[in-house]
């Protein structure tokens, strides 16, 4: 492409980049008919252009210990640039119109979100990249879905991703019905796992005290 520029993610948002829309529908002809499962990564998208944007950064954001989000800061290409927040902008906005051409297929699409790199801690990041996948064109109950017994059954495991009896006791309850709408941040009640119910304010306590010694972690000492 001209100019080769160095990596291919954003290469979705580089204006020079020549396009041609018939082609992208054929492209995602072929891989409805190839059988394959897509996990297009929104949120990676999505923090590629809130880390470059000068805009404040999402509210969430304080969640994240802020050695994290300095370590980000000061890696290549993460520092604040409005015009490669433009070219980040228009990348998210092309590939989500391509994951929209995939699910108007009936291609399966799963839910990732290439942690660590973002400005959302685990779980928040999720949510966001369900959100994405709304926009993208899916309902809110097949995102849910995707998320929890379509990507247990695309792992091949049996005990998890329903509520049923014998099934992993791993909840996340939220206030309202996301099934309806998906709010922009969920209002988490209480977490559930293995059957033990913890609450938000407990695990943001031992959060804070992990953060506190983070560079005994392997990513800390990188």
């Amino acid at each position: 492409w001209p100019g080769h520029p160095p990596g291919w993610l954003d290469v979705w948002g580089h204006e020079a980049f020549p396009r041609d829309d018939a082609r992208l529908g054929t492209v995602a002809d072929r891989i409805a008919r190839s059988g394959a499962i897509m996990t297009p990564t929104l949120f990676y998208w999505d923090f590629a252009r809130l880390i470059r944007n000068p805009a404040p950064l999402p509210a969430e954001s304080v969640l994240i210990p802020p050695r994290n989000l300095a370590w980000l800061r000061a890696m290549p290409g993460h520092r604040i640039d409005p015009i490669a927040a433009a070219v980040w902008d228009r990348a998210l906005e092309r590939v989500m119109a391509f994951t929209s051409l995939l699910l108007q297929r009936g291609v399966p699409v799963l839910p990732g979100t290439d942690e660590p790199w973002g400005i959302l801690p685990p779980g928040l990041s999720l949510w966001r990249e369900l959100m994405l996948l709304v926009e993208c064109g899916m309902t809110p109950v097949a995102a849910l879905r995707v998320a929890t017994a379509g990507a247990a059954a695309r792992l091949r495991l049996s005990d998890r991703g329903r509520l049923l009896p014998g099934y992993a006791a791993d909840l996340v309850l939220v206030t309202g019905d996301p099934a309806e709408t998906m709010t922009d941040r969920p209002d988490v009640a209480a977490v559930v796992r293995d059957g033990k119910v913890f609450r938000p304010e407990a695990l943001r306590r031992e959060s804070e005290a992990y953060a506190a010694c983070m560079e005994g972690e392997p990513m800390g000492v990188a």
